[in-house]
């Protein structure tokens, strides 16, 4: 049986100390290794606690935590969050960083109090069933683990856990929302609606505008001689500047809102907050909607009905990618949703075509 025992080096460092390391040795294996840091402080902890540095037990702990990662040691879950969002920060934007602590939030609801390497396989199984369970599509799901799987690569490469990372790939499929909302649904939203939520609506249907664009939107962003609305980079998903075009409806709407501004730079500005845009505008969309008797809406379902009645109305799908601002256009197509009198509609023209020119060839043929 191997041991582990501590070596004093001969020579002083910098700071006039000799130091030493850990080293493992087997003379019947043959095997005579210094350990790293991480498993150098891991045995001075079993050894602080009494355990010998000679004995079975302490070889057997080196190979547990070699194989699993030390029990009593790993960081918890909710602990170790700290640190990796201040990774974090100094590499993302504002925005994705607000995406990472949701959800890291909803998995530390669940497994918070458990270490990093307690937390198995089965756990992230568990995970998986209870976010579908909650209503999410896989794609969502998917995201979500994306980010806590990064936090245990992140503690691996710093040799906080030497277990293995538990989430593993899960498979992507198409289980995109398809939720657009009728002319008979928009009309009962709008009428139980109020300012500023039913402005919003608005814009959001017949722009196709995302919720954060809208809400943020500035006054100097508009263009009421051109009729197009200038989004910069900052409030865009995909980080790049891009043009909205409104139609008359949305331009008397904006204009009226000019009005009732009080010479607030933004479009919608806080009730609460000075010199700020609107922040809460979910309550009041979800009253509206369940006063209005209509379920499962999302204010970005608003968004996918824009570019669906775009697509019905026979707009090319590379423009409604251009208005939406897609930078993929499979993207938009997920967003262009023909429902089944469209398609009869479509098919039922391609019908008459043929006929009518079949029909206007025998004419010929007989005369």
């Amino acid at each position: 049986m191997g041991s582990i025992f501590y070596v004093k080096r001969e020579s002083k460092d910098k700071d006039g100390k000799r130091r030493g390391a850990w080293r493992y040795e087997d003379k019947q294996k043959g095997i005579r290794d210094t350990l790293n840091e991480r498993f150098a402080n891991q045995i001075k902890r079993l050894r602080e606690a009494g355990i010998s540095s000679s004995t079975k037990e302490i070889v057997d702990r080196l190979i547990e935590i070699h194989k699993t990662g030390d029990l009593h040691t790993a960081p918890l879950f909710k602990d170790y969050i700290i640190e990796f969002l201040d990774y974090q920060e100094k590499i993302k934007e504002n925005r994705s960083i607000m995406r990472t602590r949701s959800c890291l939030k909803k998995f530390t609801k669940l497994y918070g109090d458990k270490r990093l390497n307690e937390i198995s396989i089965q756990d992230i199984d568990d995970y998986k069933s209870k976010r579908k369970s909650d209503g999410l599509v896989t794609n969502s799901i998917k995201r979500e683990l994306a980010v806590v799987k990064t936090l245990f690569s992140h503690a691996i490469s710093r040799e906080i856990i030497t277990s293995r990372n538990p989430v593993i790939k899960i498979e992507s499929k198409d289980d995109s929302r398809k939720r657009i909302l009728d002319y008979e649904e928009e009309q009962r939203l709008l009428t139980f609606s109020t300012e500023p939520v039913k402005s919003m609506i608005l814009i959001a249907l017949y722009t196709g505008m995302r919720a954060n664009e809208i809400r943020s939107l500035e006054w100097d962003w508009i263009n009421f001689i051109e009729n197009e609305i200038n989004l910069p980079a900052r409030v865009v998903k995909n980080k790049k500047d891009r043009t909205v075009p409104i139609n008359p409806d949305v331009r008397t709407l904006l204009l009226k809102l000019k009005i009732q501004s009080e010479q607030s730079k933004y479009v919608f500005p806080s009730r609460v907050k000075k010199n700020c845009h609107i922040v809460d505008y979910k309550r009041g969309f979800t009253k509206a909607c369940k006063q209005a008797g209509i379920s499962n809406l999302r204010f970005h379902d608003l968004r996918r009905t824009c570019g669906s009645r775009l697509g019905k109305a026979g707009v090319p799908i590379q423009v409604i990618q251009l208005i939406l601002g897609h930078s993929d256009i499979r993207v938009t197509e997920k967003y262009v949703v023909s429902d089944k009198a469209t398609v009869q509609e479509a098919i039922g023209l391609l019908r008459i075509t043929y006929f009518d020119s079949f029909q206007s060839s025998n004419k010929d043929n007989i005369s």
